[in-house]
C-alpha cells in the first residue's frame, strides 16, 4: 500500500503541477490582500506582490529597485479569475506535453527564462511607446500574468520543429503550422483589443518576448530521448536549470522582504 502511494505521488506530482499550484497560491494571496487589506484595490496588492512596473508608472523608487525580480514574480500573478483560469488551462496543456519530452527541469527553466525575456521586451516596448507619446504612458503601467512564459512554451516547440538541426526523427508530434496559427491569432487579437480601447490591455510585448526566448531555447535544448548529447551540452543545460532556480528563489525572497518591510 505504501509503495502504491509513492507510485501515485510520483506520477501525479510533477513540475507542471508545481507551476500551477504556485500560480493559484499567488492568486489566493492576491485576493486576500485585495479584499482584506486594500479595500478591493487589486492594483495595490499586485504591485506589492511583484507585478512588473512599466515605464510611465508613478510608483515610488523603492518599487523600481526590485524590477529585476519582478520579471519573474509577475509571471505568477493574475489580475482576475478569468485571467488565471485561461492561463492555467494553457499551462497545463503545454506544460504536460513539454515535460513529457523535455523533462521537469527543462520545463522549469523554460518557464523562468522565458518569463524574463517576456518581461524585458515588455519593458522595452513600453519605454518606446512612452518616448513616442511624449512621456504619456500607453496602455497600463504594470503587468502581470503567465502568458509571456506560456508563449515561451509555444516558442520551444516551434524552435524544435523549425530550426533545430536534427540527426534523428523528431519525437515531437505537434504541427508547426497549427502553432504558428495559434501565435498569429493571439497576437492579432492582442493588438485588436488594444486598438479598440475596450479597457482591457493585452501585453503583446510580453507575448512576443516570451515567444522569442522560447524559440531560442527550443533550438538549444535537447529532449530527454536525444542521443549522442555531449557532456558539455548536458553540463550547459544543468547550468541553465540551476541558474533559473537561483533566480526564482532570489526573486521571491526579495519580494517577501519587500512585502514585510512595507507592511510593518
Amino acid at each position: 500500500m505504501n509503495l502504491n502511494f509513492w507510485h501515485w505521488l510520483k506520477i501525479k506530482f510533477n513540475v507542471t503541477t508545481l507551476l500551477l499550484c504556485l500560480n493559484v497560491v499567488m492568486f489566493l494571496i492576491t485576493f486576500f490582500f485585495t479584499f482584506f487589506m486594500f479595500e478591493g484595490n487589486d492594483s495595490m496588492s499586485l504591485t506589492l506582490l511583484g507585478a512588473q512596473i512599466l515605464p510611465g508608472s508613478q510608483a515610488p523608487f523603492s518599487e523600481f529597485i526590485l524590477q529585476p525580480s519582478r520579471l519573474i514574480t509577475s509571471a505568477f500573478l493574475h489580475s482576475g479569475i478569468i485571467h488565471l483560469l485561461f492561463n492555467m488551462w494553457a499551462l497545463r496543456s503545454l506544460g504536460t506535453y513539454i515535460e513529457k519530452f523535455y523533462g521537469g527541469k527543462k520545463l522549469f527553466l523554460i518557464y523562468i527564462l522565458t518569463a524574463i525575456t517576456a518581461g524585458i521586451l515588455s519593458f522595452l516596448t513600453s519605454f518606446i511607446g512612452l518616448f513616442q507619446n511624449n512621456g504619456m504612458a500607453e496602455g497600463v503601467v504594470a503587468s502581470v500574468g503567465a502568458s509571456g512564459a506560456i508563449f515561451g512554451l509555444v516558442g520551444v516547440l516551434l524552435g524544435n520543429k523549425l530550426f533545430k538541426n536534427k540527426t534523428y526523427e523528431s519525437e515531437l508530434t505537434v504541427d508547426a503550422r497549427s502553432l504558428m496559427i495559434f501565435v498569429g491569432i493571439n497576437i492579432f487579437f492582442g493588438f485588436s483589443v488594444n486598438l479598440i480601447g475596450s479597457g482591457i490591455y493585452v501585453n503583446n510585448g510580453a507575448h512576443i518576448g516570451g515567444l522569442i526566448g522560447g524559440v531560442i531555447l527550443g533550438i538549444m535544448l535537447n529532449t530527454v530521448n536525444s542521443f549522442d548529447v555531449s557532456k558539455f551540452k548536458k553540463a550547459f543545460e544543468n547550468c541553465l536549470f540551476y541558474l533559473s532556480l537561483i533566480l526564482f528563489l532570489l526573486a521571491f525572497i526579495a519580494d517577501i522582504i519587500f512585502v514585510i518591510t512595507n507592511l510593518i
